[in-house]
């Protein structure tokens, strides 16, 4: 009788026979395949190691673990950290404060999360945050792939800067407090003199008449504002020097008609090329202000009343004559000089 050997009846993929099966001479048995019809391929051989082809669920498993990665790789990359800032329309304010305002709430580096992120920055948040701390008309915010900050900004108009003998503050046209800029010790003590002067009526038709009058005395001045840092640091606003100005500088210190009558009276006394400017004194209100320019002389002006009338007056006087002290146009037709 012959055997028929199929190619299913998993010889080829038996075990190994063992070192007992050897020595007891043990001989596998042999399968015979007892008829063709029989379905013989589906059977299974329990010795043959089958490759399984790769399945989906993988990488559904992975998946997960890949975005994580991503997301990290993106969050903690230092090319992606937030580390220019640049800047338009400043004029007042400087770079580094803004810059620092930014560092201590938004762009401060912390231990286990990166708020300095290009991702995780906000615009909208950083806009409203300046426009609480600093008085701004507008402010916009962009970010700049992959780490830049671009911020334009429009500051609230500024008018003058005011002096309360102590330290240097930023009024808007309203006379309201905008900033504080720094404190002073520019200072020095001078004493009140007494001389003769000259009064000089003025006719409608520029008749000029001179009359003697004597004993006026110099306002005392103890301190005198750096208008040359001033000017250099934050630009050609009018500094006024308030005699008796309060301890406390809050709010609004000045009314809202004399800061921009006092505004018009700096630019018009610019453009009159009477000299260069330097800064106003105040006493009172109502009793106008000194002017001091980089003439020896001083001039004694109301900015709330006419300013083309009083610089006629000063041009008048100064025609024909040489003053050394002041010029005084406060008081309608007489002028006074020195």
């Amino acid at each position: 009788m012959r055997y028929g050997h199929s190619s299913k009846s998993f010889r080829d993929y038996q075990s190994a026979s063992g070192w007992w099966s050897k020595r007891a001479k043990r001989r596998p048995k042999k399968r015979v395949i007892h008829h063709y019809a029989e379905p013989i391929f589906k059977s299974t051989n329990p010795w043959k190691k089958v490759s399984r082809e790769p399945s989906g669920h993988f990488i559904f498993r992975l998946l997960p673990f890949i975005i994580v990665l991503w997301a990290a790789t993106l969050l903690f990359l230092p090319y992606f950290q937030i580390r220019n800032i640049t800047y338009e329309g400043l004029k007042i304010l400087k770079p580094t404060e803004i810059e620092d305002a930014l560092r201590n709430k938004f762009l401060k580096s912390g231990i286990w999360w990166p708020r300095t992120n290009y991702f995780l920055v906000n615009e909208k948040t950083i806009a409203e945050y300046l426009r609480t701390i600093f008085s701004l008309q507008a402010i916009q915010v962009t970010k700049i792939f992959p780490n830049s900050l671009a911020i334009s900004l429009e500051e609230k108009i500024s008018a003058l800067i005011y002096d309360s003998g102590t330290d240097y503050y930023l009024l808007d046209q309203q006379g309201t407090v905008i900033k504080y800029l720094m404190s002073n010790t520019t200072e020095y003590s001078t004493t009140s003199t007494a001389s003769s002067s000259s009064t000089i009526f003025i006719t409608p038709a520029n008749n000029v008449s001179t009359t003697l009058f004597s004993s006026l005395s110099d306002t005392t001045q103890t301190h005198v504002p750096d208008f040359r840092k001033l000017t250099k640091e934050y630009g050609q606003y009018p500094i006024l020097y308030n005699l008796h100005s309060s301890t406390t500088i809050k709010g609004q210190v000045l009314s809202e008609n004399f800061v921009p009558a006092l505004i018009r009276l700096h630019g018009q006394l610019e453009r009159a090329r009477l000299g260069t400017v330097y800064y106003f004194v105040l006493e009172n209100p109502e009793a106008g202000v000194v002017v001091f320019t980089n003439h020896p002389w001083r001039l004694l002006m109301q900015p709330l009343n006419a300013h083309e009338e009083q610089i006629n007056k000063i041009k008048l006087i100064l025609k024909d004559n040489h003053p050394t002290n002041y010029i005084d146009v406060r008081f309608g037709d007489r002028v006074y000089w020195k």
